[in-house]
């Protein structure tokens, strides 16, 4: 499953209510060209991995307490957080990164 975050307090709400389940954030921007490329093989995998991980795609420009909260610097980053932790990072277009990602979020 995937969420479009609105803003920062949506964010937090959000991340609160899944935090009991893998969670995937995607930091976006409307104008990143990579960012436009991920998002379909993204939300395919949510998709298909509904109810056992949720991806939160957060627009940079909407949300700058979650991208000063996570040092985000580039665009598109995924960081695999688990029980709260950050389990695994990348910043780059990768769709095989990001299928590598997904598979430890079910474990």
């Amino acid at each position: 499953m995937s969420v479009v975050i609105n803003d920062d307090d949506h964010f937090k709400k959000v991340f609160e209510e899944k935090k009991g389940k893998p969670i995937i954030l995607f930091f976006t921007a409307t104008w990143c060209g990579p960012c436009k490329l991920m998002k379909p093989i993204v939300e395919e995998k949510a998709k298909e991995n509904a109810g056992r991980f949720t991806v939160l795609l957060i627009d940079v420009d909407i949300c700058e307490q979650a991208v000063e909260q996570y040092s985000i610097d580039s665009m598109p980053t995924f960081l695999l957080v688990i029980n709260g932790e950050i389990k695994d990072s990348f910043s780059s277009y990768s769709p095989g990164k990001f299928a590598a990602m997904a598979e430890k979020a079910l474990k």
